[in-house]
């Protein structure tokens, strides 16, 4: 006896067979968009970071202050990316009674999160810019 075409049984093994591969494609398709979305967002606030510290250092030596560092924002198109995104500057220095070495430590956060079942994540640049003094003078 041949049979021709296909049985019940058949057709409904390779129909669990299509969905499960189809579950296990949108699971990876989910996941890729996830982890692009996660990148994103953290180069968007790497370059918000950079932006504010390089503002900072290119600022003159006597205005690097507690009030500059203050004033740091993030950009709207950070706070477009970046949920619940802030930016934090802090700069410290000079050492007291280190008179050889005149430094000032700028350092930049910038915190976001995700969604409200994730940690916090941030990223953090630190420089250090030296106070620029003129070359001793030699009398001949």
């Amino acid at each position: 006896m041949s049979r021709r075409g296909t049985t019940l049984v058949e057709l409904v093994a390779s129909c669990v067979l299509l969905g499960a591969l189809l579950t296990v494609c949108l699971w990876l398709v989910q996941a890729s968009v996830s982890e692009r979305r996660a990148t994103q967002e953290r180069l968007v606030a790497l370059q918000e970071a950079q932006n504010v510290l390089e503002d900072l250092y290119g600022r003159p030596w006597n205005d690097l202050g507690p009030d500059v560092a203050g004033r740091a924002q993030l950009s709207e198109q950070a706070k477009r990316v970046l949920p619940d995104g802030r930016v934090e500057a802090q700069i410290d220095g000079p050492q007291e009674g280190r008179k050889d070495v005149a430094a000032k430590r700028i350092a930049v956060s910038v915190r976001w999160r995700p969604s409200a079942a994730r940690p916090e994540l941030s990223v953090r640049l630190v420089a250090w810019k030296y106070a620029q003094h003129p070359p001793p003078t030699t009398n001949n």
